[in-house]
């Protein structure tokens, strides 16, 4: 009795068991390098800088809210940069579109972080005055990120001695 020829795949069964096989060992790999790349891209695809204020105890809340005219405020502002390079910032705080104080120009290399206590005196009495803190970059003349707070400024002259 003579066997029957199979050839290089094998029988129907066979050969279909070794084509998915062969599929899914290549899906396997094409997992395992496209796992790889992801991982090992270093460069993030979302480039942006932190920007953000605390109060002097480096926390991000009780701020500075009740003030005397003519007393100085102080709080602490950060800036990290995650833009894949380094960037020149430099900070404005204003007051009713009025510059109170200005930080830098200073550079920040890629994944540092600038971290100052500042301080800025109001210039009029009132209530709910904005204070605007406004991070530029590089030469823009438009705000790159800002933030505000809103404090009380008392008349000095009405204050209780």
């Amino acid at each position: 009795m003579q066997k029957a020829s199979r050839g290089f795949w094998g029988s129907g069964k066979i050969w279909g068991d070794r084509v998915l096989s062969l599929w899914l060992a290549a899906v396997v790999i094409a997992t395992i390098v496209y796992l790889g790349y992801v991982i090992s891209d270093t460069d993030p695809t979302e480039k942006f800088t932190e920007f953000y204020v605390l109060n002097q105890n480096k926390k991000a809340y009780d701020y500075p809210v009740n003030i005397k005219l003519g007393d100085k405020v102080a709080v602490v502002l950060g800036v990290v940069n995650l833009e894949g390079g380094p960037n020149e910032y430099r900070i404005e705080i204003t007051s009713n579109g009025e510059k109170l104080e200005e930080e830098g120009p200073f550079i920040l290399p890629y994944k540092e972080k600038w971290e100052q206590q500042v301080s800025f005196q109001p210039a009029k009495p009132g209530q709910n005055q904005k204070i605007e803190f406004r991070l530029y970059k590089g030469a823009e003349t438009q705000p790159y990120r800002n933030l505000h707070l809103f404090i009380n400024v008392g008349d000095i002259r009405s204050a209780p001695g």
